[in-house]
């Protein structure tokens, strides 16, 4: 049994019921309090409301659908289905109706267990895992910009690819920006974005050096990468897990990704990109109509006011590159990255 005492006692929130087979993801909506997408093998996204048994919406993807990915402004769910068609759907939230259905480029000749797309945090570019370019596996960059956002529109033709990360001989995995605006040394706004694949190897990328990777991290894992996700002190921190069994943490700075922007440039940037949204991000949120408005009031208290200020957990170990460990695996080296204390 357990020798320490259980300080903490969770209970059972919500539950929601629809899928008919597995449940591979789940997204929680950036704009909307308590709104959740979640997709599975039974070829469907369903879309639920903390606090509503039943779910908003169901979208059907023909195929299974391994992976969400809300955009940050809050008009789309990007979806990664795969199956006798593989292919990137991106989904209207306002309708509803496909925006735009990417199959050239995503012919992989391999299936994953799961898939991980990501939006930048402009919502400019959706990272798009499992792409397959000239006999080479990638990571595709699909330009938000090359779609249509008009009410009147009924496309789903694909978007155009703004830039394709290579290197890969085995099917891309997951890919997670980094969820705050950086600042190059040019002065620039730049965009991080980390890469896990099935060779186990993790990689960062810039937006504004699509030729070659920031850095690349190997021999971290036996096996595959499944998911990797941004925390700690201005989510400096990467966290990637394996199906090996492990987590493992690497630790960046402002020298190799850049530097924070400042919230006046992060505004400046939002307006020039969309123009036609008048009060800005920070305060916009994008509810689909009057029901919802009066739903939120209801059921999810303060939904309207700002979040209190979090507390910052100190990492307290860093994985260095320049140390390394050295071992024998069934008689082969092995070198792996090193953890020591700060």
């Amino acid at each position: 049994g357990e020798t320490e005492a259980n300080h903490e006692n969770w209970e059972e929130h919500s539950r929601f019921t629809g899928h008919t087979l597995d449940v591979l993801h789940v997204a929680w909506c950036p704009k909307t309090p308590g709104r959740l997408a979640s997709c599975g093998i039974d070829c469907s996204i369903f879309v639920w409301q903390v606090g509503s048994r039943e779910p908003i919406k169901k979208v059907e993807t023909k195929y299974p659908c391994k992976g969400i990915s809300w955009d940050p402004i809050g008009i789309y769910l990007a979806a990664q289905v795969q199956g006798e068609e593989k292919k990137v759907e991106v989904w209207r939230v306002r309708d509803w109706k496909l925006e735009s259905k990417n199959v050239k480029g995503f012919q992989s000749p391999d299936d994953t267990q799961f898939l991980r797309p990501s939006w930048s945090p402009d919502g400019q570019f959706l990272a798009t895992t499992n792409a397959f370019e000239r006999k080479s596996y990638a990571c595709a960059l699909l330009d938000r910009s090359s779609g249509q956002e008009s009410n009147d529109s009924d496309c789903c033709e694909g978007w155009t690819t703004n830039a394709t990360f290579k290197g890969w001989k085995a099917p891309v995995t997951v890919a997670a920006f980094h969820p705050k605006f950086l600042k190059a040394a040019s002065g620039e706004l730049d965009f991080c974005l980390a890469v896990g694949s099935q060779e186990s190897q993790l990689t960062l990328w810039s937006t504004l050096q699509t030729e070659k990777p920031l850095l690349v991290v190997k021999h971290m894992f036996e096996k595959e990468i499944y998911d990797v996700t941004w925390g700690g002190v201005n989510a400096f921190v990467l966290a990637a897990c394996s199906c090996d069994g492990s987590v493992a943490l690497i630790q960046v700075d402002e020298e190799e990704i850049g530097k924070i922007a400042s919230e006046h440039e992060v505004k400046k940037h939002l307006a020039e990109c969309y123009p036609y949204m008048a009060h800005g991000m920070a305060d916009m949120d994008l509810a689909e109509d009057i029901s919802q408005v009066k739903f939120e009031q209801q059921h999810v208290p303060n939904a309207r006011a700002a979040p209190a200020a979090m507390a910052h957990t100190v990492m307290t170990e860093k994985v260095v590159r320049s140390t390394q460990q050295e071992s024998k695996v069934n008689g082969r080296r092995k070198i792996a990255p090193a953890l020591t204390k700060q």
